[in-house]
């Protein structure tokens, strides 16, 4: 869209240009030289504020089953990858790590599949607990966000993605 109003502002120029004539005191290569200086820093300026598109959904298993208790902190990763725009979140290691600095919506869920077991799991930016369930979070480029059981506690999940895991890009 800017670069089309670029296209009109430079058209509009050069029609006035012409009208001039070679006594009017501007030469025509100029004004060419001017409008194509124009359009190249519009191109720079996009460049700068490209956008990029980051999201992630993820299950923690395909299979199904319990996780855990382990006897200390494990961070659980979630290898049920059904989307991965920008190729920010690891299956391997179940951290996401931001690509740029902007500001990001995660959210996750989970279930224990028995009505006498508490279940407890945090989100951790940075090895810092900040959230449960869903949050709104500024990162910057580099920070590194993933989820991790508690020792002594359990998680299930299975095809339905009880337990999921993910994340967006809300703006830079």
């Amino acid at each position: 869209m800017r670069g089309a109003v670029a296209l009109l502002v430079l058209l509009f120029c050069l029609s006035g240009t012409w009208g001039q004539g070679e006594r009017g005191g501007v030469r025509e290569n100029d004004i060419t030289e001017q409008g194509h200086s124009q359009i190249e820093s519009q191109v720079e300026k996009q460049k700068t504020e490209y956008i990029p598109k980051v999201a992630f959904f993820a299950g923690l298993s395909e299979t199904g089953g319990f996780l855990g208790p382990f006897n200390t902190e494990t961070s659980l990763v979630y290898t049920n990858v059904i989307t991965n725009i920008g190729q920010a979140y690891s299956p391997v290691t179940g951290v996401f790590a931001a690509p740029v600095r902007g500001v990001y919506y995660f959210r996750f869920s989970g279930m224990d599949a028995t009505t006498s077991q508490y279940m407890d799991f945090c989100l951790f930016k940075n090895d810092q607990g900040i959230m449960w369930n869903g949050q709104y979070n500024k990162l910057e480029e580099g920070d590194l966000v993933y989820m991790c059981l508690p020792s002594g506690y359990r998680i299930y999940d299975d095809s339905n993605k009880h337990s999921s895991f993910s994340g967006f890009l809300l703006y830079p």
